[in-house]
């Protein structure tokens, strides 16, 4: 009995100094409190109650405000992007970083077509052995290039400009960027042997 009497002497201890410090931290905050995020986590006792506000999609709280609360099923907190929960402009930041990637692509795209038509010419004037290893090299430098640099943008604006809440959206949103962009430069070398072809869709243009 000495024993437990003991131990919930410390565990109190223990409570009253968490709780103590709990009041300075809140105390720093003045009387408004601190930032909200707009983000809350709620752990229900019984998973079935979980289930069914996750489908009914809203809960009420009228004591706080007549309307009722969104609500869905929270991501994994170890997908959570915790720092950007009280971004206000993730979707004008989402739209830029958009435009800015797709002008990118388009650049990149242009440049990797522009090779592909341009090289097989150059190659043709000349009769020379060095040059034409010296053409191959700068062509195929210039190619993987256009490629390059928009794999290596694209990650670094998702991190820096956007704010994404969940790894998850994150990487969906780099793979779908990265996919328009692999789209557009396809087409962009399908174009050069088109041009290559006068323009005559004909099934002799992949011997070129």
């Amino acid at each position: 009995l000495e024993q437990l009497r003991k131990a919930l002497a410390k565990v109190s201890a223990l409570r009253e100094e968490k709780l103590d410090k709990a009041a300075k931290l809140a105390a720093t905050y003045g009387a408004e409190g601190p930032t909200s995020a707009g983000v809350a986590f709620i752990t229900f006792a019984n998973a079935a109650d979980a289930i069914s506000l996750v489908k009914q999609g809203l809960m009420k709280l009228p004591e706080i405000r007549p309307e009722p609360f969104l609500c869905g099923r929270a991501a994994d907190p170890s997908d959570i992007i915790w720092e950007n929960l009280g971004s206000t402009d993730g979707m004008a930041r989402q739209i830029r970083g958009t435009i800015y990637m797709s002008l990118l692509s388009l650049a990149g795209a242009a440049i990797i077509g522009f090779t592909a038509y341009v090289q097989p010419k150059v190659l043709e004037a000349q009769h020379n052995h060095a040059a034409d290893t010296f053409i191959n090299f700068f062509g195929t430098t210039i190619l993987i290039s256009g490629y390059l640099v928009v794999f290596i943008v694209v990650p670094i604006v998702e991190v820096s400009l956007m704010r994404h809440i969940s790894v998850t959206q994150k990487e969906v949103s780099q793979v779908l960027k990265l996919v328009v962009f692999q789209v557009m430069a396809t087409i962009s070398t399908i174009g050069s042997f088109v041009a290559d072809t006068a323009l005559s869709l004909n099934r002799d243009w992949y011997i070129l």
